[in-house]
């Protein structure tokens, strides 16, 4: 479930530890009068392993007619759980997430090359997975 407040979506993945198996979608939210989606996927190869990769996605884009375009300048914040105080003062992971993209009928699916290393995620070292937990803010 996810919870939409101006132009930001809160996101709630439960259970990130399932992602291993399977990708996990978010619900359609509208911001800039686009319906839109978040994916959270499991990485695992060498470079990014054992990775939590968040993509956007534009929503519903069967419907949408032929030679459909959209341009969004977006960001993922993952939150410190422990401490969401902490996690406005100085949020680490916030710096690999800003970029830009197209989004088209070819590709309605922008993503990042850098992705959230589930170790440095867990409670134990940075609080931001917690009771299984990751929450993410789109932007």
């Amino acid at each position: 479930m996810g919870e939409q407040v101006d132009k930001k979506f809160t996101w709630v993945i439960k259970n990130v530890y399932s992602l291993q198996s399977e990708n996990i979608y978010s619900d359609i939210f509208v911001i800039g009068g686009c319906r839109w989606r978040l994916v959270a996927a499991y990485s695992k190869g060498i470079i990014f392993n054992d990775a939590l990769s968040l993509y956007l996605t534009v929503a519903d884009v069967e419907s949408l007619p032929s030679g459909w375009s959209r341009h969004a300048e977006f960001s993922f914040t993952v939150v410190n759980q422990s401490s969401e105080e902490h996690s406005q003062l100085q949020d680490v992971f916030r710096d690999f997430t800003e970029t830009e993209g197209w989004f088209d009928d070819k590709t309605p699916v922008c993503g990042f090359a850098s992705s959230f290393p589930l170790g440095k995620l867990d409670a134990k070292y940075g609080g931001f997975i917690l009771n299984y937990q990751v929450k993410v803010v789109a932007e």
